[in-house]
């Protein structure tokens, strides 16, 4: 990223670079290994935010999920975090990393949600090195679910015949007598 980011805030070439060129590419670098996206979720239905990594180039790493963007270190308001493949700290039990944290999956499902967990979160892989963090934000939009209502079938009894059956009907319940 830094000769994307030297040509975008106008940085020198070569190795001469000064102090205010470093914070212009340390300030665009941080920036380019996010993304964000948008997720639907309904009231009393569990939802999945995705995050994932490849375990096999890096191995297992620490991360934290926060309700809020990534900032530049760490979570904001973290509610479920890791130092490896056990589960350090967690908000609330309705916080769950229901995929294979050793295989990279560390998509955090979000137990019966409710429509206070609308909002933004954020998923931070700590790669070592500088910079390398991959870093997730997701807008969650909580809705209300339909309400569904019963399917009943209305019935004809009828005694004038002697297999005594019930046929079904879209019509009101006549009793024939």
């Amino acid at each position: 990223c830094a000769s994307w980011c030297r040509s975008v805030c106008g940085c020198s070439s070569g190795l001469q670079i000064g102090v205010t060129n470093v914070i212009c590419i340390i300030y665009c670098c941080s920036f380019t290994v996010s993304f964000s996206t948008r997720v639907t979720g309904l009231v009393g239905h569990n939802v999945t935010l995705t995050c994932r990594y490849d375990t096999k180039t890096h191995g297992v790493l620490s991360f934290c999920w926060g309700k809020d963007r990534v900032p530049t270190s760490k979570c904001s308001n973290t509610i479920l975090s890791s130092t490896g493949e056990a589960v350090s700290n967690r908000g609330s039990s309705r916080y769950q990393l229901l995929g294979r944290v050793t295989n990279g999956d560390l998509s955090l499902t979000i137990l019966n949600a409710q429509t206070e967990d609308a909002g933004v979160y954020g998923c931070r892989i700590e790669i070592p090195g500088w910079f390398n963090d991959h870093k997730v934000n997701i807008e969650l939009i909580i809705e209300e679910a339909a309400v569904e209502q019963p399917v009943t079938q209305n019935y004809i009894i009828s005694t004038a015949g002697t297999t005594g059956e019930q046929t079904p009907t879209n019509k009101y319940v006549n009793f024939l007598t």
